[in-house]
C-alpha cells in the first residue's frame, strides 16, 4: 500500500511548498493531532496535543535527540542511526512503537513521519504525527461498527437508510470526539 503524499513534494515553488506545511501543521494542531518536529540538532516542538499525549511539556524535550523518548530495545526506529535522515522527502512514513510518558511509563503510538527538504540555509526538518495506538485500533472498531450497522440497512425505504446513515455518523463523530479529547487530556 502507497503512503500517503504530503504537501510539500518535489517540484512545488519553495513558497508554496511552506505555506502549505505551515497550513498542515496548524490543521494537526486544530485537529488535537500530536505532532513532533525534529531539527539536525534534536527535538525543535512538540503540538500541545503532543504534550498531552506525553504528559509532559515541550520545554523538557526541546534539544533532545528523538531517540530520548525510545525505550532501550534494538529495533525501534527512533534508536536506528541516520533513521531520520533517510526519510523521503515529502512521503510519509509510516510507524509504530513505544515512547516514554512524563510518569516514566512507556505508551504503545503509531503515527506517519515525513521530512521537509532543507531550503536555503533552513536544514532538514523531520514531523511525526502520532497518536495512542490502543485508542486509534478503538476509533476503527467503532468506525468498522458504524459502517456495518449502515451496510444492513441498504436496501431497505430511503427513509431508514437515512436515519441508520445518521445515527452512523451520529456514532463516529462521538468515538472522534473521545478519542480527541483521550489524546488531548
Amino acid at each position: 500500500m502507497a503512503e500517503p503524499a504530503v504537501p510539500g513534494a518535489p517540484g512545488a515553488p519553495s513558497a508554496n511548498a511552506a505555506r502549505e506545511a505551515a497550513a498542515l501543521r496548524a490543521l494537526m494542531d486544530a485537529a488535537g493531532i500530536a505532532v513532533l518536529t525534529v531539527g539536525p540538532h534534536g527535538i525543535t516542538g512538540l503540538s500541545p496535543a503532543a504534550e498531552g499525549l506525553l504528559g509532559d511539556v515541550a520545554a523538557r524535550w526541546l534539544g533532545q535527540p528523538l531517540s530520548a523518548l525510545a525505550p532501550a530495545e534494538p529495533g525501534h526506529p527512533w534508536r536506528r542511526p541516520g533513521w531520520l535522515d533517510t526519510l523521503p522527502v515529502a512521503r510519509a512514513l509510516r510507524f509504530e512503537c513505544s515512547v516514554l510518558c512524563a510518569d516514566g511509563s512507556w505508551r504503545r503510538v503509531s503515527g506517519h513521519a515525513w521530512a521537509e527538504p532543507a531550503q536555503g540555509l533552513q536544514p532538514r526538518i523531520v514531523h511525526l504525527a502520532l497518536g495512542d495506538t490502543e485508542q486509534h485500533r478503538q476509533a476503527e472498531r467503532r468506525t468498522a461498527r458504524a459502517q456495518a450497522r449502515s451496510a444492513a440497512h441498504e436496501g431497505t425505504e430511503a427513509n431508514n437508510g437515512i436515519q441508520s446513515v445518521s445515527a452512523a455518523a451520529e456514532e463516529l463523530t462521538v468515538a472522534i470526539s473521545e478519542v480527541s479529547n483521550r489524546v488531548t487530556a
